[in-house]
């Protein structure tokens, strides 16, 4: 075994997992350079959902997001390849925006991508830049694949232990969110403020409660000043999902047959209309959530699925719905 490698091998082994995922990034990043002797390097995670590569360059700075095809690294996720070049600024691709906004100055680099060995899939993507005293190598090429992947295994531990962390605080709230909202004395102000509730715990744009009047074959909701508004039970997506008697994930709400800008949100984002059921198993309404961060869509064969923790949330929260509802219900 060559010197390079057994330090490769010391570099990888004492990379600390750390808690804090903007830590992780940094770690990783200093022992790319420490192994390929350059000047910056950097780790890029895949979010295939939204077509781009995201990073955290330091501690307590945003998130830096780079779309597919965007500057060296979107290219290298577009086309699975590696590239190395010598002189960055030549290169017709190179997004010189970061360079000027960083006041830096970017010569030799090497980016490549990175995959999963069952499926083949696009993980991220890892750069290194300005080799001290010349340009990347062969070599450099497959010291930066070996940390690369093992920096992957690191990056994803710590990012599912934040969404575990996430998904736990996000319940708690939601069952606090029951106690609190046991004050609402009608309908009207319980719907509008569970609704003000669930938009900021699951960060999604728009959400709407609409109630089934099966006496009247009617759905009914409230506007902002707690005054009811009624629909044919037919009208919109919701009335379609209250008929199909299934939850309904679409991509874009404009483009469902569907629609009706009367009764649903209106938006072209995708959107969720989950249905609340009571105890015996009768359909009390829908609950209709819009948002492209909130409902993160996988599409595959033309078939979109939703995001289990999402899932999981909006379950619990047709609970409280159905039992506050029907409470309500029983004394109009």
């Amino acid at each position: 075994m060559t010197n390079k490698l057994k330090h490769i091998i010391n570099v990888i082994t004492n990379i600390e997992f750390s808690l804090d995922l903007s830590e992780n990034f940094q770690t990783i990043a200093k022992a790319i350079c420490n192994v390929l002797e350059c000047d910056k390097a950097h780790v890029f995670i895949s979010d295939s959902n939204n077509g781009e590569l995201w990073t955290k360059i330091s501690k307590g700075l945003e998130i830096q997001k780079v779309q597919f095809g965007q500057g060296i690294i979107g290219h290298v996720a577009n086309s699975m390849q590696i590239i190395n070049i010598i002189d960055a600024n030549k290169d017709i691709r190179f997004n010189r925006q970061i360079d000027k906004k960083d006041n830096y100055i970017t010569r030799s680099m090497v980016c490549m991508p990175l995959f999963d060995n069952e499926n083949g899939n696009l993980l991220g993507v890892v750069e290194a830049v300005n080799k001290n005293g010349g340009f990347f190598t062969k070599d450099d090429e497959g010291y930066l694949q070996i940390i690369g992947m093992n920096a992957m295994s690191i990056l994803n531990n710590s990012i599912n232990f934040y969404e575990t962390r996430k998904n736990e605080g996000i319940i708690k709230n939601i069952l606090k969110m029951s106690i609190e909202l046991n004050e609402c004395n009608n309908i009207s102000q319980f719907v509008l403020e569970i609704c003000q509730k669930i938009q900021g715990y699951l960060n999604i744009q728009d959400v709407k409660i609409y109630i089934l009047d099966q006496q009247n074959n009617k759905i009914f909701t409230f506007d902002n000043q707690e005054n009811k508004i009624e629909f044919e039970k037919n009208n919109g997506i919701v009335g379609f999902t209250i008929n199909q008697e299934k939850n309904q994930i679409i991509d874009n709400a404009y483009n469902h047959v569907n629609f009706n800008s009367i009764v649903d949100i209106n938006t072209s984002l995708p959107v969720l209309n989950h249905i609340i059921w009571n105890t015996k198993g009768k359909i009390l309404g829908v609950i209709q959530i819009v948002n492209q961060i909130g409902i993160q869509n996988i599409i595959k064969n033309n078939k979109v699925y939703i995001n289990t923790d999402l899932d999981t949330h909006l379950n619990i929260i047709c609970e409280i719905l159905s039992f506050r509802i029907s409470q309500f219900l029983k004394n109009i």
